[in-house]
């Protein structure tokens, strides 16, 4: 028996996200948000509810990242009162009118089913995953709905990561979703799982047609003894790129030129030659932001439409970084083999010689960054304020060209970009189109920078400006109310 789901005292939150009027929805949201300013939390959980229950789940890895990001930017800066920081709502905002777009666009209602399913955790364990193995949602649904009460934080990890990772090779990230679902929860509370973890699992059991990388991949790792060999890298040693830049550069390169078996087989080579999982997940990081700098120069500026196409061309490397962290060794073993075959990653390669590529990746990849101490502990020193401002000046301006010299300048210098974050997080949060998908981007290239220490890192820095310049400028209908600004919804 299939019954409407509710959310006892959040109800009529969750249901005011999910049936307002879309034309409306900015300013009423703003109202709520400005008068009740603590009440952030509440608003962000009440989305995250509405989205589970009201959007169709193969929408689940694009918002469940919004939401972590928009966690992310609120703890950056985000947090201070409206007259202290008249952007400060803006993150929540954007969060809030990506769910009540995605109610109309991707319409659908999560069952509640009622009463568990019958048999021993063992044997629905075993069902659950044969059901998203053969592509029957409802069946994983049920299935895992019944186990959720009874799972803790690590097994629901060890079991979303396991059927995800077998599901990568279909048409959609099955991986993002999960890791993205379980660092929200860390934020919203684990008592939320049992219900916010539902999407992710009817993605993942989405009918699709798989290849045979996976099965590839776990050959790969019997066949080079991987689970014997590979190593984590000791705390306080230097990385890769620190030690030998060169190297670190030159494996990074050939991944992005590679197809997706032939990056599986340079990944296995790696950690079965002893370089770290950390160095690898590294490698994967810079290799995908040069695929993003490549896609992303080649048309500008961007439509709303290729948005959500740049993104996951460095979503999947975000989702192996935590991964590394979260899961079993198994299963960061795997995540690196198929770091190629994310969607968004897996159809691209880069192309040194083409004219999107030709003008930035020969420099680009002379100048290297100087890192102050192995564990990251250096103090980092400011900025000088002509060089911030340029940055501010060329973001306002649009013109991406403008900026790669100001970082360069900063490089060659001997400093470290990473006070450029501020003035873009500060331009991405207040990008219209794209629903606060612009907050996501850099919060993603953020991290990318933060999860390294290869002195190419400063790369991420660039590229997540470049994307702020060529975002797309949405032309729709004006709202007011934001401190006098003209946003579009």
């Amino acid at each position: 028996m299939v019954m409407q789901l509710d959310f006892g005292v959040h109800e009529p939150l969750v249901r005011w996200i999910e049936e307002s009027d879309s034309n409306g929805f900015w300013n009423a949201a703003l109202q709520r948000v400005s008068k009740r300013p603590r009440d952030r939390d509440s608003l962000l959980l009440a989305g995250a509810l509405a989205s589970a229950r009201a959007v169709d789940p193969a929408q689940s890895p694009s918002w469940f990242l919004q939401l972590t990001s928009t966690y992310a930017s609120l703890q950056d800066g985000g947090q201070e009162d409206a007259a202290e920081n008249p952007d400060g709502d803006l993150p929540v905002l954007r969060f809030l009118s990506s769910v009540r777009e995605a109610c109309d666009r991707f319409p659908f209602r999560l069952p509640d089913f009622a009463g568990p399913s019958v048999g021993a955790k063992e044997e629905l364990t075993y069902e659950f995953l044969e059901a998203v193995h053969k592509g029957d949602p409802d069946a994983a649904d049920e299935r895992f709905s019944s186990l959720a009460a009874d799972l803790g934080k690590d097994e629901a990890g060890d079991l979303l990561f396991s059927s995800g990772l077998e599901a990568l090779t279909g048409p959609s990230d099955t991986l993002l979703g999960a890791v993205e679902a379980l660092t929200a929860l860390q934020q919203i509370g684990w008592e939320w799982g049992p219900v916010l973890l539902r999407p992710v699992v009817r993605q993942q059991a989405t009918p699709k047609v798989r290849s045979d990388l996976y099965d590839r991949a776990c050959r790969e790792i019997a066949s080079r003894q991987l689970l014997r060999r590979v190593r984590r890298r000791t705390p306080g040693v230097p990385s890769l790129g620190e030690t030998e830049p060169q190297e670190f550069l030159e494996r990074s390169l050939a991944w992005s030129q590679a197809e997706p078996v032939g990056r599986m087989e340079q990944m296995a080579d790696m950690l079965a030659h002893g370089i770290s999982l950390e160095d690898a997940g590294e490698v994967v990081s810079l290799a995908s932001t040069l695929l993003f700098l490549q896609e992303g120069l080649r048309r500008t500026p961007w439509t709303v439409g290729e948005i959500e196409e740049r993104i996951s061309v460095v979503a999947g490397a975000r989702a192996v970084r935590r991964l590394l962290h979260l899961a079993t060794p198994g299963q960061r073993i795997l995540g690196l083999l198929l770091a190629g075959v994310h969607p968004g990653v897996r159809e691209v390669r880069l192309r040194p010689e083409a004219p999107e590529c030709g003008w930035w990746l020969s420099p680009a990849t002379r100048w290297t960054e100087t890192i102050g101490s192995s564990n990251g502990s250096a103090e980092v020193p400011p900025l000088p304020a002509e060089r911030t401002e340029a940055w501010e000046q060329a973001l306002a301006a649009r013109k991406a060209n403008a900026l790669l010299p100001i970082v360069e300048e900063i490089v060659e210098s001997g400093g470290a970009p990473q006070g450029l974050r501020g003035p873009t997080a500060a331009v991405a949060r207040r990008q219209d189109a794209g629903f606060g998908r612009a907050i996501a981007l850099e919060r993603v290239l953020a991290d990318a920078y933060d999860c390294t220490r290869a002195p190419h890192r400063w790369i991420h820095v660039w590229a997540s400006g470049v994307a702020q310049c060529h975002w797309p400028v949405d032309r729709g209908a004006k709202i007011v109310g934001l401190q006098g600004s003209d946003s579009v919804c």
